[in-house]
């Protein structure tokens, strides 16, 4: 009888785990005092960084609401190549920071000509499978993106409203700030769409630590906090390049307006449709802190800034701006870690191998209900493959030396058959041994309970 009791209660238990792990596909959001680390801002790049430091738990990447252009399709408007598919090919199990522009169309977005990309753009999630943070109109603040405040707000809402309707697991709503004055000296919260939208709030990081001027940093923060929403940093880089300034670094002990016309906007310059919006440049170089040591200056301030705001996933842009025709001309200089040794070996021992910024599976960092991991697959619906030229240029035998999505999946599957098949035998094994007991008569001593049988063999057991 207590046999029978045990058996039932052990097929509970791992009826529930399964039913647990099944449940928890919602994008993960780490517990307290956990940080993910995300790598942008283009293959390339990407590509350049996990050479040196490993694949990131997850890589950034840019769409426009109008094209979609950069999700199935490889494309480069100047700023590197965009192209989502394949970083899920390249980094199986990463997640996805996306972002999706919407300059110049939140009118079309509102009006309903922009239902089929929605849908497109939601299928997409759901067949990539992993946790996928959309951020769309980010830097709704900034005022190159002309964002008035109530149309972004309707624009919003209806892409959330939308894709939840398609129940999508693997998706969070990310409300993007640039983190600087906002356009038209509005108050930021006046772009705030409702916490029933917003999943995730964040900003931006550039060369506001480098002056001081972190006042709309912390802004956003604290309402990040007010509204009981995690808190992401979307874009980091120090403005200007890496300064080294090794003498200065001989003992590193301290490291501790809306366009709601609903006109088409296919139009729209490929430059603008996929870039990150740029912060506008200080007066001088001078004031921005460029000639500052960038360890001290900036990376030092962001994992304070993180520390202090309990900052749950960072995305750091580990690329040669000057280099890209984008970019170049505007000080953005070089911010790639792994061509940089002092930096490299500081970003090594104070973020990459610190425990604060470790969150996944086997760390088990993640809060109930959330997940690192991959979704279920959809019923005859395969992840989404790359098509085209993966990237321009060199490098690309970096990104297919690694297994491809479809290929660890399977590796997955396989390995949950035999934890299952195990747990199974385990079970057999078990009740065979009671029953044999039984039979030979060395089951519990006359008068003893079932209780009083497991609570003698427990020492012998752990021999």
């Amino acid at each position: 009888m207590h046999f029978c009791i045990y058996l039932s209660l052990l097929a509970a238990a791992l009826g529930a785990a399964a039913a647990q792990t099944e449940a928890a596909v919602a994008p993960c959001v780490p517990r307290g005092g956990h940080t993910l680390l995300a790598i942008g801002q283009d293959l390339q790049s990407i590509a350049g960084y996990a050479v040196t430091f490993g694949a990131p738990a997850v890589v950034s990447a840019y769409t426009a609401i109008d094209t979609l252009a950069g999700l199935d399709s490889p494309v480069d408007y100047g700023g590197g190549v965009q192209h989502a598919s394949a970083l899920l090919e390249a980094y199986p199990g990463a997640a996805i920071l996306l972002a999706v522009y919407a300059s110049g169309t939140l009118g079309n977005v509102t009006s309903g000509k922009r239902d089929k990309r929605i849908d497109e753009l939601g299928n997409w999630v759901l067949r990539a499978r992993v946790s996928v943070y959309l951020r769309f109109g980010y830097e709704f603040d900034n005022p190159e993106n002309k964002y008035e405040p109530q149309a972004y707000i309707d624009a919003f809402q209806y892409l959330v409203k939308r894709l939840r309707k398609l129940a999508i697991p693997n998706i969070a709503f990310v409300w993007h700030s640039w983190g600087f004055a906002p356009a038209g000296g509005r108050d930021v919260e006046e772009w705030y769409p409702g916490d029933e939208f917003v999943d995730w709030v964040g900003l931006s990081v550039f060369q506001q630590l480098l002056t001081g001027e972190t006042e709309h940093m912390e802004l956003v923060a604290t309402l990040a906090k007010a509204h009981s929403k995690v808190l992401m940093i979307c874009e980091a880089a120090p403005f200007g390049g890496l300064n080294p300034k090794p003498s200065a670094l001989a003992s590193d002990a301290s490291d501790g307006g809306d366009t709601s016309d609903g006109g088409d906007t296919s139009a729209l310059t490929a430059a603008a449709a996929l870039a990150p919006s740029s912060p506008l440049p200080p007066a001088s170089l001078e004031s921005s802190g460029t000639g500052k040591d960038t360890w001290r200056g900036w990376f030092v301030p962001l994992t304070q800034f993180v520390s202090r705001y309990d900052v749950r996933l960072l995305a750091y842009i580990d690329c040669d701006w000057s280099a890209q025709s984008m970019w170049a001309g505007q000080g953005w200089g070089d911010t790639r870690l792994e061509t940089e040794p002092m930096h490299a070996r500081l970003w090594r021992n104070r973020v990459v191998n610190r425990a604060h910024f470790k969150v996944g599976p086997e760390e088990r960092g993640c809060e109930v209900g959330t997940s690192t991991g991959m979704a279920p697959v959809p019923d005859g619906v395969p992840i989404p493959q790359p098509s085209g030229a993966a990237m321009s240029g060199g490098g690309g035998g970096a990104l297919h030396a690694r297994p491809t999505a479809k290929g660890a999946r399977h590796t997955r599957d396989a390995k949950a058959v035999w934890i299952t098949l195990a747990c199974v035998a385990a079970v057999g094994l078990l009740a065979l041994g009671v029953a044999k007991r039984s039979l030979l008569g060395l089951g519990a001593k006359p008068g003893a309970s079932g209780e009083a049988l497991l609570v003698e063999e427990a020492p012998s057991a752990a021999h």
